[in-house]
């Protein structure tokens, strides 16, 4: 008896996963789908049980089935090897500076920690690597992993974009003058072009408020600060230019009559009645008299008594006897300032009648030249007083006091 029927033999097509390994394997029984045989079957042996990350699509496989008689058939079955299983993805975090011109740029490969796959990675995307001024600071950023077989995986990290570029100061000496006995600077007249990588927040300078004490040079410091808070100085002088003026006012009597007394005094009735109040301007550390022009103002004891209160030489005419304080406050073209004071003592030596009218007579206290511990206050004419203060040097307008 022989048994010439081979087995006939029922496959099916199978589906598999690598493993993270990038491994997978079947047996017979996975690819078998019901042979039979007359007798009975003794073996089923499969042509490829083992795949790898090569083998992932579809791969052809034979199923032989041999029976107990030893009749064989064989029959092809396909196996389609997937991976399905993503990247590994590891990142890291990222510190970068901008550089002078306010850019800077990284790669995939900086974000990139050892990110893995089972069967191998074909691409690393970073989803922004260049930076400029506008992302200082943290920056979230999302590193891309495909693998061969497209699997994509991804991950965030921080770049921290950071500007320690201090601006780069340039400065310009300048020279200003004083006005209304004042200068205030803006930074802008100290600052020639001062730059930054990323642009500049506030310009300062230490000292912005001259005076007329503050005439000469002076060093200053402007200090820029940029939009990121990095700081430089450099330095500039300013030339302050004014002038200060020595002032000394003097009694100049309008009439040269002698009256035995000095220019601040005026005696109503004899000699000068008035006196002008010259103001003598001149130069710190100059020569002479300063003939530019100059601003007067004048206050004191009945000013209305002067015939100007701007002008550098107001005429003085008293109606009252009494001491009569004056000040005056001297402005030049810069606005600085100085002052002058003067007193003038002036006396009523008039005799008057019983109405209160002058007589024509003034007192005057005479000394005898015999005797000058007896003087005695007498009235005489206007006429005679010449020669009582010529021949007696003791003799003086007014009453004995």
């Amino acid at each position: 008896v022989e048994d010439k029927i081979a087995p006939i033999v029922l496959t099916q097509n199978k589906t598999i996963q690598l493993n993270a390994a990038g491994t997978a394997t079947i047996t017979a029984a996975d690819i078998n789908n019901g042979s039979t045989d007359n007798c009975s079957i003794v073996t089923y042996t499969l042509s490829t049980t083992s795949f790898n990350c090569t083998n992932v699509g579809a791969n052809t496989v034979t199923l032989t089935v041999t029976d107990v008689n030893g009749n064989v058939s064989t029959k092809d079955a396909v196996i389609t090897v997937e991976d399905k299983i993503a990247p590994i993805i590891f990142t890291q975090n990222r510190t970068i500076q901008l550089n002078a011109l306010g850019n800077a740029s990284i790669t995939a490969a900086d974000i990139n920690n050892g990110s893995s796959d089972n069967c191998g990675i074909a691409s690393v995307v970073l989803s922004k690597t260049t930076f400029t001024c506008a992302n200082v600071g943290a920056n979230t950023v999302t590193l891309t992993v495909i693998d061969v077989n497209g699997n994509v995986s991804s991950k965030t990290a921080t770049v921290t974009v950071q500007d320690n570029i201090a601006p780069t100061v340039i400065t310009r000496n300048i020279t200003v003058d004083l006005v209304g006995g004042r200068v205030i600077l803006d930074p802008s007249q100290i600052d020639n072009g001062s730059f930054d990588n990323c642009g500049i927040k506030t310009y300062s300078l230490n000292r912005t408020d001259f005076d007329c004490s503050s005439i000469g040079n002076h060093t200053v410091t402007l200090t820029v600060t940029d939009v990121n808070d990095n700081i430089s100085t450099a330095t500039a002088v300013v030339t302050v230019v004014g002038e200060l003026t020595k002032s000394t006012l003097a009694s100049i009597p309008t009439s040269s009559t002698f009256t035995g007394g000095i220019s601040t005094n005026l005696f109503l009735g004899y000699g000068a009645q008035s006196t002008t109040l010259k103001v003598t301007n001149v130069v710190s550390g100059g020569n002479g008299t300063d003939p530019r022009s100059y601003t007067y103002e004048w206050s004191g004891d009945n000013i209305s008594l002067l015939s100007s209160t701007t002008s550098g030489s107001p005429v003085f005419t008293p109606i009252v006897a009494g001491v009569y304080n004056f000040s005056v406050i001297i402005t030049n073209k810069y606005g600085c300032k100085s002052f002058a004071r003067i007193s003038i003592c002036v006396k009523d030596v008039r005799e008057k009648d019983r109405n209160g009218n002058f007589n024509g007579k003034v007192y005057l206290t005479h000394y005898p030249s015999n005797d000058p511990s007896k003087g005695n206050t007498i009235s005489i004419s206007v006429n005679a007083v010449p020669s009582h203060l010529g021949q007696h040097s003791l003799d003086r307008l007014g009453i004995l006091s």
